[in-house]
């Protein structure tokens, strides 16, 4: 048996394998390097030894990822699949890195949205662009309806924190700096979240 590597498709960034002359594999240098090296080996060989590169560079591949910042599985999934790793390998190692904690979907997935709110985009805008990324459109809606409650509660938080002020603070001088952290102080110690008692004297002085 006779394995060849091919010439590189500089376009897709990937080499032909072949057996016997015959296409076997496809290999990514950004999974298996730019000058991967297969022996003349059996067939149940070569493929155990394809599958612990495979692995490995995947595996490296994810880490550079990770390290730059964080993902969400779908996208790591689709960019691995690009890149022509077996549906194996991707299951094997997105599972490994949940449950090491180098990957964790919900806390990704929150952070988007709330990131995207703070930008200025709507809750359709943001489901369009989760889509692009992978997360099922249920998925984006459980987090959008929790994200809604949170606002909804916030927007309560200030809505009492500015009654207060136009009410039982009327009388001081938001103006300046001593009074204003009196106030401040005030409100805190009531239980309003720092937040929230700052984006309420910012809006109204």
């Amino acid at each position: 048996m006779k394995v060849t590597l091919g010439v590189l498709d500089f376009y897709k960034k990937n080499f032909p394998l072949f057996i016997d002359e015959e296409l076997w594999r496809t290999v990514h240098i950004s999974i298996f390097g730019k000058n991967p090296s297969f022996p003349d080996v059996p067939v149940e060989e070569l493929e155990e030894r394809f599958t612990r590169l495979e692995y490995k560079g995947a595996k490296a591949f994810l880490i550079r990822r990770l390290a730059l910042k964080n993902y969400h599985s779908e996208e790591l999934k689709k960019a691995l699949k690009q890149r022509e790793v077996t549906s194996e390998t991707i299951d094997m190692l997105l599972g490994e890195f949940k449950t090491q904690g180098y990957l964790n979907d919900l806390a990704w997935l929150f952070s988007f949205i709330r990131t995207l709110r703070l930008q200025g985009f709507g809750f359709k805008a943001i489901i369009l662009k989760l889509r692009m990324k992978g997360v099922s459109e249920e998925i984006s809606q459980d987090a959008i309806e929790s994200v809604k409650g949170d606002e909804d509660e916030e927007n309560d938080e200030r809505a009492s924190i500015k009654k207060l002020i136009n009410t039982r603070y009327r009388s001081r001088q938001l103006s300046e700096k001593k009074e204003r952290d009196k106030v401040i102080g005030s409100l805190f110690r009531k239980g309003y979240q720092l937040d929230d008692i700052f984006a309420v004297i910012k809006s109204e002085f």
